[in-house]
């Protein structure tokens, strides 16, 4: 039997009736395991009872059987509720008995629990989601583990992805917590000691404990305010359909603007008249009739131009050939000539050369130029 059942006080006398007699537990058994018989596992109701009683690891705790379950704790809601408004300022609420909080639709908030943990270094936490707010549309933003050594109080994100918005009520049950038992270690088993385990414990950090939600929003934000998306996606989707429909508008009423230009158009030509459109074709015949004639004109002269061109080609032609036959002819005398001539002088330095006598005058003589005339 456990030490635990060994007092002779209530059961509700077993617990730590303030924080600080739950945190003196906590110092003798932080790194010390007053129940090693219990091997490492997921604890059950019963573990959790004795362990909580022992070591204070739940402050405030109710051990009624509405709150525990085989293997988990349920934590109500109550503490600090921080979000930001439309401005993007951030406002704080305190949650307290009968207090109810509207979490809007399409929005997030931060619980800071009221509950306050102190895990020893052989036992860490996981939490889930009370099924009831799940089935309502609700998120919780749960993290994997939470380690060994942790001291202080959840901060917890909720999203309502819904489009209506649903109300907390304080004091209900939130979430449902278990804890698992880690594998034995030297520094807070106290039985048998393996002097040649080389492998170190490291202990949750200091600066990790009793943080203050705005510390985990400074890390986290730095600054920056923290609200859903969704919001400004469903203005941006009604943005962005006001401006679909006013183009849609626009284009009826381009369209309605054609429609009625065609219209005019119509009446217009209707309002010509039969005997309007009967000049109109008469006179559409006419310029065609008109064309035709010219094209028949041109065709025709084309044609005579090209027999005269043809005629004057072939007279040319002819004088071309008489002229070239005339040049030969007066070609062929020319050389027949230069041909004669060439020969009467051949002729001529053939034949031999006569020598000639010079006349001899005497006096006396009849031809003497000195004779005496006839009287």
């Amino acid at each position: 039997m456990n030490e635990s059942s060994q007092d002779d006080v209530g059961v509700g006398n077993l617990f730590a009736q303030n924080d600080e007699e739950a945190k003196h537990r906590f110092s003798i058994y932080k790194s010390k395991d007053p129940f090693p018989e219990i091997p490492p596992a997921l604890l059950n109701s019963a573990d959790i009872f004795d362990y909580v009683a022992k070591t204070g690891m739940i402050y405030p705790f109710n051990p009624s059987e509405t709150k525990l379950k085989s293997a988990s704790y349920e934590i109500d809601l109550f503490g600090e509720i921080h979000f930001w408004d439309d401005k993007k300022k951030k406002q704080v609420i305190k949650l307290e008995k009968g207090k109810r909080f509207p979490l809007e639709k399409n929005s997030i908030a931060f619980v800071s629990l009221e509950t306050i943990f102190r895990l020893p270094d052989y036992i860490a936490l996981r939490f889930n989601f009370r099924i009831k707010h799940v089935h309502r549309g609700l998120l919780l933003g749960t993290g994997p583990l939470v380690d060994p050594g942790f001291e202080g109080k959840l901060l917890i994100p909720l999203h309502n992805l819904t489009a209506d918005d649903y109300e907390i009520e304080a004091g209900e049950g939130l979430i449902w917590v278990e804890f698992t038992k880690l594998s034995p270690n030297e520094k807070w088993n106290q039985e048998d000691v393996d002097s040649t385990r080389h492998g170190k414990y490291i202990p949750f950090p200091e600066g990790g404990k009793y943080r203050p939600p705005e510390q985990y929003f400074a890390r986290s934000t730095q600054g920056n305010a923290i609200r859903s998306s969704i919001p400004e996606t469903f203005l941006d989707v009604q943005r962005s359909a006001k401006e679909a429909e006013k183009s849609a508008k626009e284009s009826k009423t381009a369209s309605l603007d054609s429609l009625e230009a065609v219209q005019r158009t119509t009446r217009m030509f209707y309002g010509i008249g039969v005997v309007a459109i009967v000049g109109l074709i008469l006179a559409l015949y006419s310029s065609f009739h008109q064309v035709v004639s010219l094209v028949q004109d041109t065709s025709s002269y084309l044609h005579s131009a090209r027999g005269e061109f043809e005629t004057f080609k072939h007279t040319l032609n002819q004088r071309n050939i008489e002229f070239q036959a005339g040049a030969l002819d007066k070609l062929n005398s020319l050389e027949k000539e230069v041909q004669d001539l060439k020969m009467k002088i051949e002729n001529l330095t053939k034949s031999p050369k006569k020598q000639s006598v010079a006349p001899q005058f005497t006096l006396g003589s009849p031809n003497s130029q000195d004779a005496i005339p006839d009287r």
